[in-house]
């Protein structure tokens, strides 16, 4: 069959005789072409524009489709096959090997160890099972590699995940776009927050909680956290004034920066009783060896109170032997009336030695010495220095609060100060406001025994003892 100037297709032989087989080369006369059930296209196949191959086409070396090629189920391209724009591909399509895609192919199922060549378009799929598949070079972003691909190669062009992308990648806590911190999403594509421990941004601080109350506040803000003497009532706080909070006890003991409250030992006896003279010594129950004790005594059959010095202890009642000692002392102002109560061992070892001044001078062994003088009285509002020299024999000094509490003195020449006040402060330091009966002995009272009911060793009103 010849057509228009154009070399025919050679359809002699048995497989081409079949009266239902008809094909018609030219490309030029628009018609449909329909190749035959087992067509092989000669050297140089110049299909029509709608030509629909058999069943079991095999093209050229050197076929080249028309624009609308619709590939038999078994179609074999030639080794230079050129696929029109919207070539579509039999279910076992095998493509030659310099078979260049259109930028619709659609390569149906199972296409085989398939490569779509340089320049496949955005729009192509390499349909189900593609097997070892290549997208070529410059695969467009609506490609499909079909199921099963297999070691598919994506082409230079494939996207390679990352932060900052504005995809939410796997490992990602969320992505913006950017690269910048403090905007929500940190660098690393971490959500920023109060809160996770890391201090960024605006952050004053990042405990790792949201917590409030612990320094760290819930929005990252450094907390002003409760403390006395901040001058504000904070909680658990019953007043604070700041610079204005001071201890104004009944009787605050002081040496060097050392500053406490005294709180008198007291029995229902006198003192010259409570210090026991026997056998030349004190027997107080606080004598110690090469010690020396000092302390307010309080006689709560007369409410009077006393000045206590006792050095040494006595080796013949307490079998503790006392080294030989020398003590010098000297107290001033006493208040008045004020008198000695016991000079041990004589009247030439403690002596007064002025309006409200007492002066000691002790040598002593195995045994103590000592001295009492009373005429303190509470409320109060006197002041009175002790300055002590422990020239040999002691190395301890030390304070005695009922009912035996002890604080150490330094043993060096410093004196110690006893001060009385006649009314307590309006803050103490560790911002509760005095009382009476809160069981703190504070300027102004007599006596704090805890509470407030009467008959019992202090009135109910603090201001006065049973005697």
């Amino acid at each position: 069959v010849a057509g228009c100037g154009r070399t025919a297709l050679d359809l002699r032989g048995p497989d081409l005789t079949d009266a239902d087989v008809t094909f018609d080369g030219d490309v030029d006369d628009g018609a449909v072409d329909d190749a035959g059930p087992f067509f092989d296209g000669g050297p140089s196949v110049d299909a029509g524009p709608s030509f629909d191959a058999g069943p079991s086409f095999d093209a050229g070396p050197s076929f080249d489709a028309g624009p609308f090629f619709d590939a038999g189920p078994f179609f074999d391209a030639g080794p230079f096959f050129d696929a029109g724009p919207s070539f579509d591909a039999g279910p076992s399509f095998d493509a030659g090997p310099s078979f260049d895609a259109g930028p619709s192919f659609d390569a149906g199922t199972d296409a085989g160890p398939f490569d779509a060549g340089r320049d496949a378009g955005p729009a192509f799929d390499a349909g189900t099972d593609a097997g070892p598949f290549d997208a070529g070079i410059d695969a467009g972003p609506a490609f499909d590699a079909g199921t099963d691909a297999g070691p598919f190669d994506a082409g230079i062009d494939a996207r390679v995940p990352a932060c900052g992308d504005g995809v939410l990648d796997p490992g990602e806590r969320c992505d913006d776009g950017n690269a910048l911190a403090c905007d929500g999403c940190a660098a690393l594509c971490r959500i920023e927050r109060c809160g996770d421990g890391i201090r960024e941004c605006s952050e004053a601080c990042d405990d790792g909680n949201t917590t409030p109350g612990d320094g760290c506040a819930a929005d990252c803000r450094i907390e002003m956290m409760p403390t006395c003497g901040n001058g504000a009532l904070d909680p658990g706080e019953a007043c604070d004034l700041g610079a204005a909070n001071v201890d104004r006890p009944a009787i605050e003991v002081r040496q060097g920066s050392l500053v406490f409250a005294a709180r008198p030992v007291q029995r229902s006896t006198t003192a010259l009783a409570f210090y026991a003279l026997v056998s030349a010594s004190a027997h107080t129950g606080y004598e110690a060896s090469q010690t020396s004790n000092l302390f307010v005594y309080r006689d709560l059959g007369t409410g009077l109170l006393s000045l206590f010095q006792v050095h040494g202890i006595d080796t013949t009642t307490s079998g503790i032997s006392q080294p030989m000692a020398q003590v010098r002392s000297l107290i001033t102002g006493f208040p008045s009336p004020s008198s000695i109560v016991i000079a041990d061992d004589d009247a030439t070892e403690f002596f007064s030695s002025g309006a409200g001044s007492y002066t000691g001078a002790w040598r002593f062994l195995d045994n103590t010495d000592g001295a009492v003088v009373t005429g303190l009285t509470l409320p109060g509002n006197w002041t009175v220095n002790l300055t002590t020299r422990f020239e040999s024999g002691i190395r301890a000094y030390r304070w005695v609060n009922e009912p035996s509490s002890f604080t150490s003195f330094s043993t060096a020449t410093m004196p110690v100060t006893l001060q009385a006040y006649p009314t307590p402060s309006m803050c103490r330091r560790d911002c509760s406001v005095p009382r009476c009966g809160d069981g703190r002995l504070d300027g102004g009272e007599v006596c704090d025994d805890g509470n407030t009911a009467g008959g019992d060793d202090c009135a109910a009103d603090c201001l006065r003892v049973p005697g």
